[in-house]
């Protein structure tokens, strides 16, 4: 279920970034967290399957590859709105994210 998430995301990488960029703060908030539960799930994942370099099973393989992908993918993606939103996270970050949730609307 997980993994299918990361899927979600990683298809729709174009449309998030164009939504990111042209849509308003209230549309905003959830994309944001969206983005954030992707990023946690990628960091939980990645440390369960494919830190610790033993990959014993085809599963943990096939899954540390797509999360290999998914991370080139994702840098590729914060590269192209890090400048306009500094508050979506990288993959690096070990923390939680409440942070990136702050958010000011403008009425």
């Amino acid at each position: 279920m997980k993994i299918a998430l990361l899927d979600i995301f990683q298809d729709n990488m174009q449309n998030i970034k164009d939504k990111l960029i042209l849509e308003s703060d209230s549309t905003i908030l959830p994309l944001r967290k969206f983005v954030c539960k992707c990023v946690k799930i990628y960091n939980t994942m990645n440390e369960l399957y494919c830190l610790n370099g033993d990959t014993p099973s085809e599963k943990h393989r096939t899954t540390c590859l797509k999360l290999y992908l998914f991370k080139e993918s994702y840098n590729h993606f914060l590269t192209k709105i890090g400048g306009l939103y500094p508050n979506i996270p990288s993959l690096d970050d070990k923390v939680d994210y409440p942070h990136v949730l702050e958010i000011e609307i403008v009425n």
